[in-house]
């Protein structure tokens, strides 16, 4: 069962999550939208915001523990998000490439980049896993959840972005970064399923 203590390390980490993702939202603003974000002001004020998450998880806690652990979840969760899409769209501004198969390539990159950053955050912290004596099976059927969520997400980014696409009147740098948001949306559920009941099930 789910720590029912509030620690220290409960906040800290749900910071650096929120910090994390508050320096990816510049670069994906900057790349989408063509609008200057300050960094430290980015990330300072989401590392609030997941902070403030964690304490609404705690609270709910009370009423059922599943509560404190998803919140946790979310925190990395929008980190990973945040990861995914920054890389993402760093590609994009460098290569200036927003379709075809090149988006794809760089939508897999930025997916496998989010996947380890998630493997620690939630064995860690997230489901509070620390064991470490059968890490190699963990690590596998961890890589098979989120090798099908890898699937999942690229395919539908690559069908957003490239079939849809072609049929929406949005400037394609922002379709793209939509494309992104509405695959790893659709990857949440599973990824949470499949982490709390097969991988790091206690």
């Amino acid at each position: 069962m789910q720590k029912s203590i509030l620690s220290p390390y409960d906040l800290l980490f749900a910071g650096v999550n929120g910090f994390i993702f508050g320096l990816m939202v510049p670069i994906v603003a900057k790349a989408s939208l063509s609008v200057e974000i300050s960094l430290i002001l980015s990330g300072l004020t989401f590392s609030a915001v997941a902070i403030s998450g964690i304490l609404v998880g705690y609270v709910l806690y009370h009423i059922k523990p599943f509560f404190f652990q998803l919140s946790k979840f979310c925190a990395t969760g929008a980190a990973n998000f945040a990861i995914d899409l920054g890389v993402l769209n760093l590609f994009i501004v460098i290569t200036g490439v927003t379709r075809g198969f090149e988006f794809g390539m760089f939508k897999a990159i930025a997916f496998v980049v989010a996947t380890l950053n998630s493997y620690a955050w939630n064995k860690y912290w997230s489901f509070g896993d620390r064991a470490d004596s059968d890490i190699n099976r963990e690590l596998a059927k961890f890589m098979t959840i989120s090798g099908l969520g890898f699937v999942l997400n690229v395919s539908v980014a690559s069908f957003m972005n490239n079939i849809i696409g072609q049929f929406v009147a949005i400037d394609p740098r922002i379709w793209a970064t939509i494309s992104a948001v509405i695959a790893s949306i659709s990857v949440i559920v599973w990824n949470f399923l499949g982490y709390k009941f097969l991988v790091f099930k206690k």
